[in-house]
């Protein structure tokens, strides 16, 4: 199964949990917009809720660690698996939460989908500033 494929029905299968993760005077209007993304099927709807679900970070961790924590536990566990360190990258707007792991630097830098600011690496963000 694609990674597109697994988000979409992720979300599907669990509608519930993904409702009790959202901030309670949120959640109406994005479970509406969830549902409207799972209308247009695997390919567009992952797309969208990919985009639509990274604003909130309960659910960006929740999302993470289902799609891509107990199989990379895994993976590291076997022998030979390489130990690549990692550098996190996150928002620089002070109150943004958005972080993505990579194991080389990205180029060009990925933007926060919230804030559409370029990532910069977790030790040079220092206070961060105010973003809308």
């Amino acid at each position: 199964m694609k990674a597109h494929e697994e988000l979409f029905f992720l979300v599907k299968n669990n509608r519930e949990l993904l409702r009790n993760l959202l901030p309670r005077e949120d959640a109406d209007r994005v479970m509406s917009d969830v549902d409207a993304c799972l209308s247009l099927g695997p390919d567009e709807g992952a797309v969208r809720l990919r985009r639509l679900l990274q604003r909130y970070k309960p659910v960006r961790k929740w999302l993470e660690e289902e799609l891509y924590g107990e199989s990379e536990r895994l993976r590291s566990q076997l022998p030979g698996y390489p130990k690549v360190p990692l550098l996190r990258y996150v928002c620089p707007c002070r109150e943004c939460g958005y972080e993505k792991l990579f194991s080389q630097a990205p180029d060009p830098l990925p933007l926060c989908p919230e804030h559409e600011e370029p990532l910069v690496i977790a030790e040079e963000k220092g206070l961060g500033r105010e973003c809308a």
